[in-house]
């Protein structure tokens, strides 16, 4: 027999790989420091796989964008971050096929931030670590070098 929820992690993972988004995003707090957010999501115009993966994850929400297609069709858009996005990536990991790369620079980055003492100060090292994984994704995204 198999596990359906071990089945439902399978299927998102193949969303995720036809249609998902994973990335690491640099952002800025309130202070000068440089903080990053790892970000799983995915855009279509059909509802009802995006409220499948809020089931299967428990996470998560579906929204509708503000602005349509060309051709009027609604946007949805089902997201999760930090954390939440660490955890699903350790769930997906070995399902995933074409978004496995990323899935593994998300889980370090949350694994990283994970040991924090303090949410205002970073080392160093843990600060050059978290550049150095956006910019790797960053890499991964760009279809030109990708194809090389």
């Amino acid at each position: 027999m198999v596990d359906s929820d071990l089945l439902g992690w399978a299927w998102l993972a193949g969303l995720l790989d036809g249609d998902g988004y994973l990335t690491i995003l640099p952002r800025t707090t309130y202070s000068t420091l440089r903080s990053f957010r790892a970000t799983i999501m995915i855009s279509m115009t059909t509802r009802e796989p995006l409220d499948k993966a809020v089931l299967v994850t428990k996470v998560g929400r579906v929204l509708q964008q503000k602005t349509p297609t060309k051709t009027g069709k609604p946007i949805y858009t089902w997201r999760i971050e930090a954390q939440q996005a660490g955890e699903a990536c350790k769930r997906l990991l070995p399902y995933l096929t074409l978004k496995k790369p990323q899935a593994e620079l998300i889980i370090l980055l949350c694994e990283n931030q994970s040991h924090d003492k303090s949410k205002t100060t970073v080392s160093p090292e843990d600060l050059q670590l978290r550049y150095s994984l956006a910019d790797r994704i960053k890499l991964l995204h760009d279809r030109r070098v990708a194809t090389k």
